[in-house]
């Protein structure tokens, strides 16, 4: 029994997630190395154009009206951690992917 997750719940969780995705990569021939690197540079890619994309928009809301700065403030800390938060729990199943599924070519 884990103190930090006594039922077991966040372990699940991350496990169906981690099945999920592998079922999804290997549906879609994702299966050797080479490939899965080229996912995680793509996926990289995708996620430094929605934060640059965020980052235009909410710099244009600024600009348009100034007296929203707090919100947009905590709107941007939001999605930042979102996105990064997502970003480093796909990284983590990718790495996994990788150890336990794909063979080199």
């Amino acid at each position: 029994m884990k103190l930090n997750d006594p039922f077991g719940r966040v372990s699940n969780r991350n496990q169906r997630s981690y099945q999920s995705l592998r079922d999804r990569l290997r549906q879609e021939g994702i299966l050797d190395t080479l490939a899965a690197r080229s996912f995680v540079r793509n996926m990289t890619i995708t996620a430094v154009k929605l934060l640059l994309l965020l980052l235009g928009v909410s710099l244009t809301l600024a600009v348009f009206f100034p007296q929203l700065h707090t919100v947009l403030i905590a709107l941007n800390a939001l999605a930042l951690l979102w996105v990064g938060t997502t970003y480093f729990q796909t990284r983590m199943h990718l790495n996994r992917y990788l150890r336990e599924e794909c063979r080199d070519v």
